[in-house]
């Protein structure tokens, strides 16, 4: 099929002219299109699709419906693509036909290989709270599309959308929930295992804030909570030069206070009993900080290791005492493999206890219990007591791929589990040896551990970020339970309740239900979670945006 001319786009009578050279087969009579980004609030849950004639069939349309969820006053985006099994001899013009005024007049068209074209359409920001239902009309025409007299045989062809528009936010009054504790560091807690014991209803859940903290060129790191209050490192996302921790009320996301540490390479935050605890590196040292949460006062301030480290992952706090990466020995190892640092220091002297060395990489925290503080290095689980400091035993894992020096999640019952070599790998640590991995080569992110289940991403097909799901394993056995459909693209962070696993992508956040393994919910942003003891999850987008949602 060969597709040239101009794209004419109608919006309630109005007309919009739209560059479009594409083709299949036989080259392009123009400069390609320049790429799109990603859509965002698609959601799997579609409407009734239209009936497809049979001379519709040569052309797919995908989606063929759809569902989506918007906040009021803001864009939200849907992709749409088209893929014809034919060619043409003559040239064929495009149009798409909105009569109910539901998208605004921006849409890009790309072309795709294979005789495919992408319109990216972005929602109409005026549109008002409530539902809104457009049949967009697909024409393909042998004359000019505005016009339409000679259209292709099987032309037009009708693509159901609604469309959600959520008000922008709700301050309900907030609670602490029974039974569940402050995300008071990465993964929520000192087994990392990001788990909130609480069950928890969709429809009850709504946007309570969103606020842009920093300027453009910030990332925020996920966010910690304690006594009302949430703490989120922003980072510069081009040289690491510029590190800011800030304070917010969790009520109304008003910020508190912040400090700006400037050139220094900036840790997540830890924070609990009245406390914020950060590390940071320059060119030539570590330092652990705390810092008093009501007020941003530096409480204290100690170098920990001589080295910069690219350094992002929160310190640990258990039972009164914080373990944290210490930074590198510049003089101690091999180049790739030096001598990495955890140490152990009292929150309330806030003086160093011990300090071990182990041959490990950058963005890693330890993962501690009563006896010990465990860090996956080197192709080893490292068990550390937590009285002195010393290695009380290691479990090897013999791995055959690219080891990933990252934090293990402890299950509470005496296993840990950790992705490396992009498997899911399970160690026994009361008998002290390897239990299971998922030799599957296809595993991504950081797994997350409920009610003796492990749930983990995989890529479907390796390398292709679009196709990633959710699967549970059983912890003991590693044996595969089920498998979530498609998930958004660059699906990477999980936090797991009873009854849902929240999935954070860099465009969208998903709730899959763990009943029925479906997606039940999605916001229109995506990020780093974390959910607060209050009942309100937290998404940290790469681009500064954090957005508090009420779970209750």
């Amino acid at each position: 099929m060969k597709v040239s001319g101009s794209v004419t786009r109608f919006f309630g009578g109005i007309a919009c002219a739209l560059a479009l050279t594409a083709c299949g087969g036989g080259g392009s009579d123009g400069a390609p299109a320049t790429p799109a980004a990603p859509a965002t609030p698609v959601t799997p849950v579609a409407p009734t699709p239209p009936i497809v004639r049979p001379e519709q069939s040569w052309l797919t349309i995908t989606p063929s419906s759809a569902d989506v969820t918007a906040y009021a006053g803001e864009a939200a985006n849907v992709s749409i693509t088209a893929k014809s099994a034919k060619t043409f001899a003559k040239p064929v013009y495009i149009a798409i036909v909105d009569k109910a005024g539901v998208f605004s007049t921006k849409v890009k068209v790309t072309e795709l290989p294979d005789r495919e074209f992408r319109a990216d359409l972005e929602i109409s920001s005026a549109l008002p709270a409530g539902q809104h239902s457009v049949d967009l009309e697909l024409r393909l025409c042998e004359d000019e599309a505005r016009i339409c007299n000679v259209p292709v045989p099987g032309s037009p062809w009708l693509i159901a959308v609604k469309v959600n528009v959520l008000s922008q936010t709700n301050r309900t009054p907030l609670n602490v929930m029974p039974n569940v504790a402050n995300w008071s560091t990465y993964q929520g807690n000192a087994s990392h295992s990001a788990y909130v014991p609480a069950v928890f209803d969709t429809k009850k859940f709504s946007r309570r804030w969103v606020m842009y903290p920093s300027s453009a060129g910030y990332a925020a790191t996920p966010l910690t909570h304690d006594d009302g209050r949430a703490f989120v490192s922003l980072i510069s996302t081009g040289d690491y030069s510029k590190a800011v921790l800030m304070a917010s009320s969790e009520d109304s996301g008003e910020e508190l206070w912040r400090m700006d540490f400037g050139p220094f390479k900036l840790s997540a935050p830890a924070a609990a009993d009245g406390k914020v605890y950060v590390a940071t590196s320059d060119c030539c040292s570590t330092f652990f900080w705390a810092l008093d949460q009501k007020t941003g006062k530096v409480l204290s301030k100690h170098t920990t290791m001589q080295e910069s480290l690219i350094y992002n992952t929160a310190p640990t706090i258990f039972n009164g005492t914080v373990y944290s990466n210490a930074g590198i020995d510049r003089d101690a190892g091999p180049t790739y493999y030096r001598a990495t640092s955890v140490t152990k220091i009292s929150t309330g002297t806030l003086g160093e206890v011990w300090k071990a060395s182990l041959q490990v990489e950058d963005e890693w925290t330890p993962a501690v219990d009563e006896l010990h503080a465990y860090v996956y290095a080197a192709g080893k689980l490292h068990a550390i007591s937590t009285a002195d400091g010393k290695t009380a035993f290691t479990i090897p894992y013999a791995y055959t791929g690219v080891g990933t020096d990252s934090a293990l999640a402890l299950d509470g019952s005496g296993m840990a589990f950790t992705v490396q070599s992009r498997e899911v790998v399970a160690f026994d640590l009361k008998r002290r040896k390897l239990a299971w991995s998922t030799d599957s080569m296809a595993m991504t992110g950081s797994p997350a551990v409920a009610r003796n289940v492990v749930y983990a991403l995989r890529e479907s097909d390796p390398g292709r970020v679009h196709d990633v799901v959710l699967e549970a394993f059983d912890a003991a056995t590693g044996l595969s339970q089920w498998k979530s459909g498609s998930l958004p693209a660059g699906s990477l962070y999980l936090v797991a309740a009873d009854n849902l696993v929240f999935v954070g992508a860099e465009k969208k956040t998903v709730a899959i239900d763990i009943a029925t393994h479906r997606t039940v919910w999605e916001h229109p942003g995506g990020g780093q979670l974390s959910i607060s003891n209050r009942g309100v999850l937290y998404i940290a987008g790469t681009d500064g945006k954090i957005t508090a949602i009420n779970l209750r």
